[in-house]
């Protein structure tokens, strides 16, 4: 009987990385118009993705809302594929401190099905504001992140 031969796996890229980005509420204030960056491009040949986002707003001056529509996390810029998003109302028009999860879409819709996304090679994460910009509001957000940085297979 012959000895069996296994191949070494493929060493990936690193595990699920967080980092914590601070939204002014100036920014706020401008997200239909400048999206932020929360992450930059990582570079040819690789791309991000999206795990997932924790979203707080401490207690202070409640944002008007208006039409502005979903707070995105996006490829690119505003015009970029939406990865994960929550509703404005009912958390950034609120007075009082408000901590949202964001889970990653893991359909091309926005939704649950079907069950994929095309990942886009060397771009950023943004938050972006779907609509409009907020009109009026002074706490800045604070954005954890989720996410890992994973090569484009050839």
């Amino acid at each position: 009987m012959g000895q069996l031969k296994f191949r070494q796996p493929i060493a990936s890229a690193g595990g699920e990385i967080s980092k914590i980005v601070t939204v002014t509420s100036a920014q706020v204030l401008a997200l239909f118009t400048t999206p932020v960056t929360l992450v930059p491009a990582p570079g040819a040949g690789k791309y991000l993705s999206f795990e997932r986002a924790t979203i707080t707003k401490p207690a202070g001056t409640a944002y008007t809302v208006g039409t502005g529509g979903d707070i995105s996390v996006k490829y690119t810029n505003a015009a970029g594929l939406a990865v994960g998003g929550i509703a404005p109302a009912g958390f950034a028009d609120q007075a009082t401190a408000q901590t949202r999860q964001v889970s990653a879409y893991r359909g091309s819709s926005g939704g649950a099905a079907p069950a994929h996304l095309t990942p886009v090679a060397n771009s950023p994460l943004v938050l972006h504001q779907a609509t409009a910009n907020m009109t009026a509001g002074t706490s800045p957000l604070k954005v954890q992140i989720f996410y890992r940085v994973l090569g484009m297979m050839t």
